[in-house]
């Protein structure tokens, strides 16, 4: 629900955006309790928008989540 991923329940791979899919990515490290997710660099290939508003979204669901993210780029 964080992510905003409710509509892509219902849909197959191939129907939903490059950035919807990394965000689906992106929840599935937070699916089960951990204590650090590392990432790297998963929005690399979204446009700048995109890129701040997937980045911020998962800023927000780690800190909710009490969980410490170490986001690795290039």
């Amino acid at each position: 629900q964080e992510l905003k991923l409710q509509k892509c329940i219902d849909e197959f791979p191939s129907e939903i955006s490059l950035s919807e899919y990394l965000r689906g990515i992106c929840a599935r490290a937070f699916v089960e309790y951990k204590k650090i997710v590392i990432m790297d660099d998963l929005y690399a290939d979204l446009s700048i928008d995109e890129k701040g508003s997937s980045k911020l979204l998962t800023y927000w669901l780690a800190k909710k989540l009490n969980v410490t993210l170490i986001y690795i780029t290039s």
